[in-house]
């Protein structure tokens, strides 16, 4: 698992498959994120926030019909399960991260959350 700006995490384990390339760029208003998935259809995408964890899941199928007695040559793309989980902290705001789709890159757009004001205790004097 990686935070947010990308370092390893301790502990982080991956199941089998392929960790998608991201991009992360921190702007005025908090993080945009943007996914490579090429061949990865909607349906076959999900992204989940839990326990200050953003996880994304796709999977991409080879649907590219072979007529009997074809060979494949070469086979380059990546077909299966990927996976891809940033450690968010508390900077950002979970309630309004949005996440939009479109030729093949996921853009999350994850808002920076207010900054918790702090009070003045009053001293009582005895």
């Amino acid at each position: 698992m990686y935070n947010l700006i990308g370092l390893p995490q301790r502990g982080a384990t991956w199941f089998d498959g392929n960790a998608p390339a991201l991009d992360i760029v921190e702007t005025a208003d908090g993080y945009q994120v943007n996914v490579d998935l090429p061949g990865v259809k909607k349906d076959d995408l999900a992204v989940k926030i839990k326990d200050n964890v953003l996880t994304i899941e796709a999977e991409s199928r080879d649907e590219a019909a072979q007529q009997d007695g074809d060979t494949v040559i070469k086979s380059e793309r990546f077909v299966g399960r990927q996976y891809r989980a940033l450690r968010l902290g508390k900077t950002v705001d979970e309630s309004k991260v949005s996440a939009a789709y479109n030729d093949g890159v996921l853009r999350l757009t994850l808002p920076r959350a207010a900054e918790a004001e702090g009070r003045k205790i009053d001293i009582a004097v005895h």
